[in-house]
């Protein structure tokens, strides 16, 4: 039987970080790509995302914004929040808005696979 590989929606505004990302995670899951909030929120708004990847600051829509879009609209659909310039206050308030795990970049891409497959693994199934 066909399993359908999840969706992860990577959203950055840095162009290789969300090259590599898609590169890295295109391997285990389908990929879609948001340069920014605002197109994050609109690809949120069409569906089909299983798990959002959003880096924290960006123009027009940052990532606190894409956890609202998220919430608003797929409200069971887990993110990921990276940023580069990360403070406790800042991951309190990501989780506080609904973000599954926090991450400071730079990261290892192994410990990304690693949260990124079980926050999959706990989230619940999403009718697609």
């Amino acid at each position: 039987m066909y399993k359908a590989r999840k969706v992860v929606l990577v959203v950055d505004d840095e162009v290789g970080m969300r090259e590599m990302l898609s590169w890295l995670l295109g391997k285990e899951y389908d990929i879609v790509a948001a340069s920014d909030g605002e197109e994050a929120a609109a690809r949120i708004a069409a569906g089909g995302v299983d798990l959002v990847v959003t880096d924290v600051t960006m123009p027009r829509l940052g990532g606190f914004g894409v956890l609202e879009a998220a919430a608003s609209t797929l409200p069971k659909t887990p993110a990921i929040v990276m940023t580069g310039f990360g403070t406790v206050e800042m991951a309190v308030q990501a989780m506080r808005q609904g973000a599954s795990d926090f991450l400071l970049k730079p990261f290892d891409a192994k410990v990304l696979a690693e949260r990124i497959q079980e926050t999959l693994a706990a989230a619940p199934i999403i009718a697609r």
